[in-house]
């Protein structure tokens, strides 16, 4: 029965945004008509009917949404506890490795204050999150990802570090250190956080829990402009930052500082139901480290600056070219 009646619901809503969408489409009918007669007149009474029919028409569809996810939520989640609770470790194992399609996960702030993730460019958002899947089957997923080494992205939403890394350390995810486990890890970092320094670096500060031998990846973004302007822009993010290279360099991370790398896009949605694009997964055009440059602001400066010529009139292309 309560599935007969989430039906009815849905059939309910789906005939109501039919009905606004009929009502809007007439009024805008009635608008064209009426500025064809009256060229000069501004109908502000019809522009305004006419907007409301608009919002009502997006309401009715965010409700609709908003149903869809309640009723998705009360079907997935106990069917994946069951799961959970019924099913070998084995069997678990081949469910979560089927899950993963790509060897990233991006963190992301949830609705609600809460913390999500995409892996890869999935569109299949759902099966990642907590109240879909329950706690226990989204903790065994996360763990599949490190135990395949997979790149943890934080974008530029530096703020996630502390956050993320205390959300997975509680009970109900068995208490997981994601700091001493996670191998690989990216952030994003532009001429733009030099406004807010302290606040930048005091999140950054988090890198240095993570367990020695990890890859952190600092993905610069520079824009498109010269090869001075991008080497301008490369070098002030490089001071802002280059004391806590060091000092992750010394408890033995690994360093890459990765210039425009290239993106895949995906149709996650952020909390604002933006979308956003996917850091590639494949080798970086340009990347300076401590085993291929100099490790000194001007050393990587050097070295990017030896790329741009190496690379001759497909310098400003993302994609590094298929012979390397």
């Amino acid at each position: 029965m309560p599935i007969v009646r989430k039906r009815l619901s849905f059939y309910r809503t789906l005939n109501t945004i039919s009905r606004l969408q009929s009502t809007f489409r007439t009024q805008a009918t009635k608008l064209e008509r009426m500025k064809g007669e009256k060229p000069k007149a501004k109908f502000i009474r019809e522009r305004q009917a006419l907007r409301k029919a608009g919002r009502d028409v997006r309401l009715a569809r965010i409700r609709f949404d908003e149903q869809i996810q309640t009723g998705a939520k009360s079907l997935c989640r106990p069917l994946c506890e069951a799961t959970h609770d019924r099913l070998p470790p084995e069997l678990r194992d081949m469910i979560t490795r089927n899950r993963i399609t790509g060897n990233s996960a991006t963190f992301i702030p949830g609705k609600d204050g809460k913390i999500a993730f995409s892996n890869g460019t999935l569109t299949l958002q759902h099966a990642f999150e907590e109240e879909y899947t329950g706690t226990r089957l989204h903790t065994d997923i996360i763990q599949e990802l490190m135990r395949q080494s997979a790149r943890f992205d934080f974008r530029a939403r530096h703020d996630l570090l502390g956050k993320v890394f205390k959300h997975y350390a509680v009970v109900e995810h068995g208490r997981l250190d994601l700091p001493s486990k996670i191998k690989k890890l990216s952030l994003v970092v532009t001429a733009h956080h030099l406004r807010y320094r302290e606040v930048v670096l005091a999140h950054l500060e988090q890198i240095s829990n993570i367990s020695k031998g990890a890859d952190i990846y600092f993905m610069v973004e520079a824009g498109s402009s010269t090869q001075a302007q991008i080497a301008h822009r490369v070098r002030r993010v490089l001071r802002m930052m280059f004391s806590l290279l060091e000092r992750l360099h010394k408890l033995e991370l690994h360093i890459h500082v990765c210039v425009n790398p290239p993106y895949s896009v995906s149709k996650v949605k952020n909390s604002d139901d933006s979308t956003f694009s996917v850091a590639h997964e494949g080798p970086v055009k340009y990347e300076m480290t401590p085993e291929n440059a100099n490790f000194t602001v001007e050393g990587f400066e050097k070295r990017l600056r030896d790329l741009f010529r190496e690379y001759g009139e497909y310098w400003d292309s993302r994609f590094p070219p298929r012979d390397r």
